[in-house]
């Protein structure tokens, strides 16, 4: 048997996983300098870069397993089953805590050194062209979530989609003797430590796990990105004012002066609260509260369970029940009232003077009563069901004198609400 020996290599490029997200939001600030506050805002496009190792999870013992299961009589010399990594990719930062990134990942060369002997050369060739620890390059596309843990780091977690192609060559003495090429799309993840170095740099740590068609590969990598969005500069500027010194004392013939520059001193941005409640604007949900009432954390009216009370009284011509345009605004806000608080019921009694019948007046009463009801549900659609209406007649007078000023105090309804209703805390 004529025995040969044969060293191989299997080569194959790969890059690195591409990832990020952005940490600051418009309201991030930095104060930079005594003259000026400057702004960053890491939304929108970005550039970015990495670089680091990856390793395939294949051994020695591995590849001399897949020797004996192909029938060949090889022993391995040496695996290296890590190379350098890189990748570059575009990403849009949607907010805060999402993005998306397109990019292309390379996983670096593996080889594998090996020794052999047989009699069919072209077959054992076509045998070990197939043996190496797999690496991969190609096109990648996968979203971030991120979490920010202060204004400057935050943690981002990923999953991409991995289109990728792996070429491998078979060497003896320098002369490619066999060749090979896989392809196949598979799934990855990782996740990262993000630190914003500036308004438009981010800086990351990572970690990432690429699981290709047979061999799972481990990728350690430092990279970078730029912000377009980010940088925005807002300047306030101090008037420097001379302070002049003069000796009035001095005996020549001109002033003695010296000019000082007074140090410009730090610019406070006051927060607003424009309905003077003790929330700012920024975070208050109901700007335009009640200033009357107590507000809660969001800045809108407290509002608790209070036992509420609402009196009116209308007073009617003699033989009438007919609602004089006087008692309207009275009525507008009782109605407004029970709209608004969401009244459950409403009683409304009507009286009348002494002077008819009984049962004159028992009617003229009834009437009175259903004259105020008919004007809230028409008016200002309050349920009807809600307003219970009565008549007593003459038999509650205010006044029993038979004289005119007590028949214009007698001729009147009385509506009254006493009920528990959730309404606005008082300050």
């Amino acid at each position: 048997m004529k025995k040969y020996n044969l060293i191989t290599a299997s080569i194959l490029s790969a890059g690195v996983m591409a990832s990020s997200h952005v940490m600051a939001d418009s309201s991030q600030c930095d104060s930079q300098d005594a003259h000026y506050q400057q702004c960053d805002n890491q939304l929108g496009w970005y550039l970015g870069a990495d670089v680091g190792i990856a390793k395939t999870d294949v051994g020695r013992s591995d590849v001399e397993r897949f020797f004996e299961q192909s029938q060949l009589d090889a022993d391995v010399v040496d695996v290296d089953d890590q190379g350098n990594a890189w990748s570059a990719f575009i990403g849009y930062q949607f907010n805060t805590y999402f993005a998306i990134e397109l990019g292309y990942l390379d996983l670096g060369d593996r080889s594998v050194d090996f020794t052999g002997q047989t009699a069919d050369l072209d077959a054992f060739y076509d045998n070990v062209e197939h043996i190496y620890p797999q690496s991969a390059e190609g096109g990648t596309i996968n979203v971030v979530a991120s979490y920010p843990l202060s204004e400057r780091f935050k943690v981002s977690g990923k999953l991409g989609y991995f289109d990728w192609r792996g070429d491998y060559q078979t060497r003896e003495s320098g002369q490619g003797v066999g060749q090979d090429s896989v392809s196949d799309q598979d799934i990855w993840y990782g996740v990262e430590l993000n630190y914003r170095v500036a308004n438009n740099w981010q800086a990351y740590l990572g970690f990432s796990q690429v699981n290709l068609s047979r061999d799972d590969n481990e990728v350690f990598n430092l990279g970078i990105r730029y912000y377009f969005g980010g940088g925005k500069t807002h300047t306030v500027k101090q008037k420097s004012e001379p302070v002049v010194n003069e000796d009035k004392n001095s005996t020549n013939s001109v002033n003695s002066q010296s000019t000082l520059l007074k140090q410009p001193q730090p610019v406070k941005v006051l927060e607003q609260d424009t309905d003077n409640d003790g929330v700012f604007d920024h975070i208050d949900k109901c700007a335009q509260s009640d200033s009357r009432y107590q507000v809660d954390s969001d800045g809108c009216t407290l509002m608790q369970p209070q036992q509420a009370s609402f009196n009116l009284v209308v007073r009617y011509a003699n033989d009438s029940a007919e609602i004089a345009p006087s008692y309207f605004e009275k009525i507008a806000e009782l109605a407004e009232f029970v709209n608004k608080y969401r009244v459950n019921s409403l009683t409304v009694t009507g009286h009348t003077s002494a002077p008819g019948s009984k049962a004159y007046n028992q009617t003229l009463s009834e009437q009175r009563a259903q004259s105020l009801a008919k004007i809230l549900v028409e008016q200002y659609q309050i349920k009807p069901e809600i307003i219970n209406t009565q008549g007593k007649g003459e038999s509650d007078l205010l006044d029993t004198s038979n004289n005119e000023q007590a028949h214009q105090l007698n001729r009147r309804i009385e509506l009254s609400l006493k009920e528990e209703l959730l309404l606005p805390v008082k300050k």
